[in-house]
């Protein structure tokens, strides 16, 4: 929310700065100088702007009869903003009263209040900061733990396919083995004998031929 306010009192009006990404808990410390005459009230709104369209935030109307007392020239509360017959928040708020015949003094008395109001919001936010608890960090211990163990090495198995060409490579190879232990049987033709002249085949004689 980007917060700013109107201020209206008879036909002056004034605009405060954009507390930009200010949220619910915007800051001013704009010093406006009104003159009153017979002006009773004092219309302030809240808006939140917008590219668009600016939206209505708050809006509270101040009884000038119900400060304006005299011997007080300082006026400082919060009044509460309504929206649609609603509590909105609330508006801090100072106003310093002057009479006709010192009003001639100029803004930079306004700006001794703008000053002041600065410096005890500074010094308050310091003292709050200092009291506030310091932040501790939490890590989650199993991130830490997960951080800090080295990775475990995976080894890649082999699969089944794998494993089983692996066997019968082995089974093969001592196929081979055993064949290379076996002596080689060479077998040996006989040679053919030789017949020696007496060993010649006799031819064989027929019967008796007798002649005529």
């Amino acid at each position: 929310m980007d917060p700013y306010v109107k201020l209206q009192l008879g036909n002056q009006n004034f605009r405060t700065k954009t507390h930009t990404d200010a949220g619910k808990t915007p800051s001013w410390f704009d010093v406006f100088e009104f003159v009153r005459t017979n002006e009773e009230v004092l219309n302030l709104h809240v808006y939140d702007e917008d590219t668009i369209k600016d939206d209505l935030v708050g809006s509270a109307v101040l009884e000038l009869k119900d400060i304006c007392i005299p011997g007080k020239d300082l006026y400082s509360d919060s009044i509460t903003l309504t929206h649609k017959n609603k509590k909105a928040g609330e508006l801090y708020l100072e106003i310093n009263f002057y009479a006709d015949q010192i009003y001639s003094q100029p803004i930079s008395e306004f700006n001794k209040v703008q000053n002041a109001v600065e410096t005890e919001v500074a010094q308050e936010k310091k003292e709050a900061e200092a009291t506030s608890d310091p932040k501790v960090e939490t890590k989650d211990p199993e991130e830490t733990k997960a951080k800090t163990e080295p990775e475990p090495e995976v080894k890649a198995e082999p699969s089944n396919v794998v494993q089983e060409v692996k066997q019968e490579e082995k089974k093969e190879e001592k196929k081979e083995e055993k064949r290379e232990e076996k002596p080689e049987v060479k077998k040996v033709k006989p040679k053919p004998q030789t017949q020696s002249s007496n060993d010649k085949p006799r031819p064989r004689l027929g019967p008796p031929f007798y002649g005529a």
